[in-house]
C-alpha cells in the first residue's frame, strides 16, 4: 500500500496508506489530491504521497473562508477507514458542527 500526507491549510493531519478504490466495477488508481476552492481559488488541503510519481487530481471544494465545511470527505463511508486519527478526529468534528447547525434551524 502507499502511504499518504494529509494536511489542510498547511498543517500536517498525519499519514496514512491508501489502496485503489473499486466502484461499480472500475478500479480507479491511486491518485495525488488537491482540495481547490472556486471561489477564491486558494489550494486548501491535500493528500499526497512522496515516495511514488502520481498523477495529480483537482477536487473542487469550496473552503472554510469563502464558506465551505471544510471536510476532506466526498461522499463514500470508506474514505473515513483511511484517514489518519487527527483528520478522521476533524471530520468527527465538522460532522457534529454541521448537525448542530442543522438541529438549530427554526421549524
Amino acid at each position: 500500500m502507499t502511504e499518504f500526507h494529509y494536511s489542510v491549510q498547511g498543517e500536517s493531519l498525519g499519514k496514512a496508506p491508501r489502496q485503489p478504490v473499486e466502484r461499480y466495477g472500475h478500479t480507479y488508481p491511486l491518485q495525488n489530491i488537491i482540495y481547490f476552492c472556486p471561489i477564491c481559488g486558494a489550494s486548501w488541503a491535500s493528500i499526497i504521497t512522496e515516495t511514488e510519481s502520481l498523477q495529480f487530481r483537482a477536487w473542487h471544494k469550496t473552503c472554510n473562508s469563502c464558506g465551505g465545511t471544510g471536510s476532506l470527505f466526498r461522499l463514500y463511508p470508506e474514505e473515513l477507514q483511511e484517514l489518519p486519527r487527527l483528520a478522521l478526529e476533524r471530520e468527527i468534528f465538522i460532522a457534529l458542527q454541521d448537525a448542530t447547525a442543522y438541529l438549530s434551524l427554526p421549524n
